[in-house]
């Protein structure tokens, strides 16, 4: 798969044996608890960069992540985890 300019995208795949039947050691160990561990996270991510002169340079990052899995309800189903956002700004001189 390949990305914005034509650069690979490189994501983690967990194959549904990480996640098998607890109770079913012999087929299937279960190797990650489903209600712990996520089983997917996509990301988005964009940048501002702002340059006023030759020697400061200011950048605001916005990332959003999204969740497959992760998290135990309340009737000990598996659900998604929250997404989670992150800003990060950035100001730096050069001299």
């Amino acid at each position: 798969m390949r990305g914005l300019r034509g650069a690979p995208r490189h994501y983690l795949k967990i194959d549904d044996a990480a996640f098998g039947d607890p109770t079913d050691l012999v087929n299937k160990p279960q190797l990650a608890d489903p209600t712990k561990s996520i089983r997917k996270a996509q990301g988005f991510a964009v940048a501002v960069a702002l340059i006023p002169s030759q020697t400061v340079r200011y950048t605001v990052n916005f990332e959003q992540t999204h969740f497959t899995g992760g998290l135990a309800a309340a009737d000990k189903s598996v659900t998604d985890r929250k997404t989670e956002n992150v800003i990060i700004a950035r100001g730096q001189v050069n001299f």
